[in-house]
């Protein structure tokens, strides 16, 4: 099942969120198998991630193997993150023009493209 997490770690200023993505990336792992969408905010001169990944335990095995000893080294107290089933994602292009919605259905999330007349298909990767 897809879920999302909002992670709120304290002390993870913009330099080291920076520094964090340029070791994951170094390390061939910035852009991890698994994560749907990462978004991340700057609030109180901290940054605070919200992500949604295939499964909990995609978002698991990532963040045990690379994230936390990154976040650890460069000083970041790790807070466990909040992770929630994801219920419904809407995205659009960038034009604005059209969009693509994943909604959790008795069979399993699906993609309902609206601008291809609202045909659906499953997610490839997303399991119930």
């Amino acid at each position: 099942m897809a879920v999302s997490g909002y992670f709120r770690h304290s002390g993870l200023t913009a330099e080291k969120y920076d520094e964090a993505g340029r070791r994951l990336d170094a390390a061939g792992a910035g852009n991890p198998a698994g994560r749907v969408c990462h978004v991340a905010m700057e609030a109180d001169g901290e940054i605070e991630v919200f992500d949604i990944w295939e499964s909990q335990g995609a978002l698991e095995t990532w963040g045990a193997q690379w994230f936390v000893p990154v976040l650890i080294d460069l000083d970041v107290e790790v807070r466990p993150p909040a992770i929630h089933p994801v219920r419904n994602l809407i995205r659009a292009d960038r034009g604005g023009t059209e969009t693509a919605r994943l909604d959790a259905g008795p069979t399993g999330p699906r993609v309902q493209d609206s601008a291809r007349g609202g045909r659906s298909w499953v997610l490839e990767g997303f399991a119930q």
